[in-house]
């Protein structure tokens, strides 16, 4: 399965190797260079593999989403290390997010494997949704991302998709496509129906980007093809990475629960074929706190543990769910 990102996420992850005579000489140019948002210097410590993967543009264009989540480095916690050429450095930032930076370098000192992850601290007690939700689709689908816990929600130093949950389809071993997936049409979640979840009026349909190959992704329109619903007076849905030229609703129309809205897609910022589905209490994303979604009558199953038939609840990371 390839790595999905998403939305607002900065990850990029290599190989390690060892033997490591300047990581900490190597980690402090990184920090630098993130807090000067210096992301050129930033790539001139990548060995060739990094610098292939993770091209300048792509660096600039996600290093600066996330030093505008996050904010700049405030103090640096002892590196913790994993071996002589890896370890893990956590930083505190001023907005109240640490970001958790997993380093590997080579023995010249070059970083051969970076993965920056957000970590906010507040996992407990969630605003939920007022309206009791119906899964958005049929059949199972399962959920990659989604929770009130930092470990099953990497949406969650987001405050508008702290509890947006990511879903995708997978197959009896855990592949997410057939074959290659080389093509959008070899993943199960593509071209699927995305179902209206509630009773509600449209008040945003973005229907202009194209769809992306996998394992590319168009940060600068995050969300991708969406549909946006007003489900109660405080209560916004958002349906992302819809399919291009699939949208069958339109902005005032209002839609009754089940009703189809579109089809799964790979717009945005996303790296393969699956459904963001968040809500949030205003309309526009950067005002607003999202909301923990409550869903009604839904089946549940954990890894390979028994189906379960759940009334009112949230599916988290590792559920698959499907609507009774």
């Amino acid at each position: 399965m390839r790595a999905l990102i998403f939305s607002l996420s900065l990850v990029f992850m290599m190989q390690t190797s060892f033997a490591a005579p300047a990581f900490d000489s190597t980690v402090k140019r990184l920090l630098k260079g993130y807090n000067h948002r210096d992301w050129s210097s930033i790539e001139a410590l990548f060995d060739n593999q990094m610098a292939t993967a993770v091209p300048l543009n792509r660096l600039t264009a996600i290093g600066n989403m996330t030093y505008q989540q996050c904010g700049a480095i405030r103090s640096v916690e002892p590196t913790d290390m994993a071996a002589p050429s890896a370890g893990t450095v956590t930083a505190h930032c001023g907005e109240g997010v640490d970001l958790v930076f997993t380093v590997s370098v080579d023995q010249e000192g070059r970083i051969s494997g970076l993965f920056i992850k957000p970590v906010s601290g507040e996992t407990t007690h969630p605003p939920q949704s007022t309206v009791h939700y119906r899964l958005p689709f049929k059949g199972k689908w399962y959920v990659f991302w989604g929770g009130p816990a930092v470990e099953e929600n990497y949406h969650h130093p987001v405050l508008s998709q702290r509890y947006a949950i990511d879903f995708l389809i997978r197959n009896a071993s855990g592949a997410t496509h057939r074959g290659s997936g080389d093509k959008l049409s070899d993943y199960y979640a593509y071209g699927k129906t995305i179902l209206a979840p509630a009773d509600g009026k449209v008040v945003m349909v973005v229907s202009g980007a194209p769809d992306n190959p996998p394992g590319v992704m168009d940060p600068f329109v995050a969300v991708g093809n969406c549909v946006e619903l007003q489900t109660a007076p405080h209560e916004y849905v958002i349906m992302a990475h819809l399919k291009p030229g699939s949208i069958l609703v339109h902005v005032g129309e209002r839609v009754k629960a089940g009703q189809s809205l579109a089809r799964c897609g790979n717009s945005g910022n996303t790296s393969e074929p699956h459904l963001h589905f968040q809500i949030q209490n205003r309309f526009n994303m950067a005002e607003a706190v999202g909301l923990y979604p409550m869903f009604a009558d839904y089946r549940s199953r954990s890894g390979d543990g028994p189906v379960k038939k759940v009334k009112l609840g949230s599916p988290v990371r590792g559920e698959t769910v499907e609507a009774k």
